[in-house]
């Protein structure tokens, strides 16, 4: 059963398309030449536009995705409480955190991981409807995310979007039974891949390798899994002000960069680094 589920509802607005048009000082509205595949995708009631797309654009409403995507937990009996939820200031941009504190495995260190599932969805043209997996270290609240976002679960808008959110809302139910398996293949790899770097080496390369501000820079001793830890309860302990949205991205990078580094050749490697000093 789904906890929290009202923290959704500022969300869930309704919302339309209209043509794009010019209204003149005396109130005139008047059409625009050469935009007729181009709308506007605005709040309904007080049409406030929320982006402006092409006539392709196929709206799909947080309505429908949250209620449908709560149903769908519900049904397999799964507990999941919504933890947070972000919304960019024109609130075209949605994301929402949801944990499953039934779904746990231990990725092989003793320190068990819950799941969580961070769903996205937007109504600007820029922002896809998609899914994240991520985890979370109870004992610590060490946040992870397990790989960035699965690109078969993220997709563009279109007339036939609610087609496609079926699709994928089916895929959804085979894979949420799973997601222990999910969390343990996604770290079991950086648990038991031996470190052959200098922890100065490495913390320079994934810093580059996942965009990392310079604030979280720093040498990386130990294993790959120590080093991701260490990078991961960084990010998610950060008190400064940034948006749930920009510490997921920053896990999502941290891990991609390291399976990286984990399949790189040595050579490689010390030409990564090589590129990486001669830039300082």
């Amino acid at each position: 059963m789904i906890k929290n589920r009202e923290l959704v509802n500022d969300i869930c607005f309704p919302v339309a398309t209209l043509p794009i048009f010019h209204r003149l000082p005396s109130g005139d509205a008047i059409s625009i030449p050469n935009i007729d595949n181009f709308q506007a995708v605005v709040k309904s009631g007080s049409n406030q536009v929320l982006g402006v797309t092409t006539t392709k654009y196929g709206v799909l409403e947080n309505g429908l995705v949250f209620g449908q995507v709560f149903d769908c937990i519900d049904d397999l009996g799964l507990d999941a409480t919504v933890e947070d939820v972000y919304s960019n200031k024109n609130d075209s941009r949605h994301r929402v955190k949801i944990n499953f504190p039934e779904l746990v495995c231990d990725p092989g260190d003793g320190h068990r991981i819950s799941y969580q599932l961070i769903i996205q969805n937007g109504y600007d043209g820029t922002y896809n409807f998609g899914f994240q997996h991520g985890a979370f270290r109870l004992v610590c609240t060490n946040g992870m995310m397990i790989g960035t976002k699965v690109q078969d679960f993220s997709k563009k808008h279109s007339t036939s979007i609610e087609s496609v959110f079926e699709e994928i809302l089916n895929n959804l139910k085979l894979i949420l039974p799973n997601a222990p398996q999910i969390i343990a293949d996604g770290t079991h790899k950086l648990l038991n891949t031996a470190n052959p770097y200098k922890a100065e080496d490495l913390g320079l390369v994934i810093a580059d390798l996942a965009s990392l501000p310079a604030k979280y820079h720093q040498d990386l001793p130990g294993s790959y899994w120590d080093g991701y830890n260490r990078l991961t309860d960084a990010i998610s302990h950060d008190d400064r002000k940034r948006s749930g949205f920009r510490a997921d991205q920053l896990l999502g990078n941290v891990h991609e960069a390291f399976n990286k580094v984990m399949h790189m050749k040595a050579t490689d490697f010390e030409e990564k680094l090589a590129e990486i000093r001669l830039a300082a």
